[in-house]
């Protein structure tokens, strides 16, 4: 379709013909980033993680390879259906300009598209590191956290999957109290400033919870239990066998970390996706492996 007959679309129908218009478009070009599937002997999480903002160059493609491996390395096994199934987590990964990504981001209606800003750090939110929304499909995550090598990528997309700190759980389970000590690595949840084993600490050498004597994040490990935590076999399956999970947030972030949602008429951002589509100026999913 030409940029000339997209022009006829809108002089001929009404807004909310085209959005059905933009909508077809947008699942044409777009690929999911976390459904859950049963495919065969295995539960698939298929996540597509859309990067954008003045970092996302510098470190998208190792924050998805960190998370692709980390959630992989653990074989879990989760019984649905009557059927034990192992679960493995299929990541793919974009690197957007900002306008493409906020465009998308205000037409998406796939809970299983991530839409991650990569700045140094968030300069007008009280969080200022990196942040997941709980649950949902956007964060900001903050390059001084050294994606891709801390394990931060791998913990905030726990969050986005809705899993919360350990000693944020209503429980009194593992790490309940902010202290992991005689439990081994570390679990993905766990949060700056909990209490480790000393050869997990940042200074091996200091007394627990004085100065570097706390979790050193590079030690932290995605455990079976934590992916047996996000209650897959509870999912709603339609025919097709798969279910998502978490909720579409429909936003995103501007380069301080203030929330953006982009233009108020979801129909001229769904006109500069197809527009960016058909020039090509969007890029392919890249496939983790």
């Amino acid at each position: 379709m030409s940029i000339k007959s997209i022009q006829v679309y809108v002089d001929k129908y009404s807004m909310k013909y085209l959005f059905f218009i933009s909508s077809f478009f947008f699942t044409q070009f777009c690929l999911a980033s976390a459904k859950v599937c049963v495919e065969g002997s295995e539960l698939k999480v298929y996540s597509n993680l859309i990067f954008y903002g003045s970092k996302s160059q510098n470190s998208g493609a190792a924050c998805a390879k960190e998370i692709h491996k980390m959630f992989n390395t653990s074989s879990t096994t989760i019984n649905v259906g009557g059927k034990d199934l192992k679960v493995k987590f299929e990541v793919s990964y974009q690197i957007e300009s900002e306008e493409a990504a906020i465009a998308s981001i205000n037409i998406n209606k796939r809970v299983e598209n991530n839409y991650i800003r990569i700045e140094d750090k968030a300069e007008n939110q009280e969080w200022g590191r990196s942040n997941h929304i709980l649950g949902g499909n956007c964060g900001f995550y903050a390059f001084v956290d050294k994606l891709g090598s801390s394990t931060t990528c791998a913990h905030e997309f726990a969050h986005g999957l809705g899993l919360r700190h350990y000693n944020e759980r209503s429980d009194n389970g593992y790490g309940h109290n902010g202290d992991l000590r005689g439990k081994g690595a570390p679990g993905i949840m766990a949060a700056r400033g909990f209490i480790v084993d000393k050869k997990y600490q940042y200074d091996i050498n200091a007394s627990p919870g004085q100065a570097g004597g706390t979790i050193n994040p590079k030690t932290r490990v995605v455990r079976s239990e934590d992916i047996k935590d996000l209650n897959l076999e509870t999912l709603n399956f339609d025919d097709d066998g798969c279910a998502p999970l978490g909720t579409v947030t429909g936003f995103g972030y501007e380069s301080d970390g203030d929330v953006t949602t982009g233009n108020n008429w979801y129909v001229f951002d769904a006109l500069d996706y197809i527009n960016d589509s058909l020039l090509g100026n969007l890029s392919e999913p890249i496939y983790c492996r």
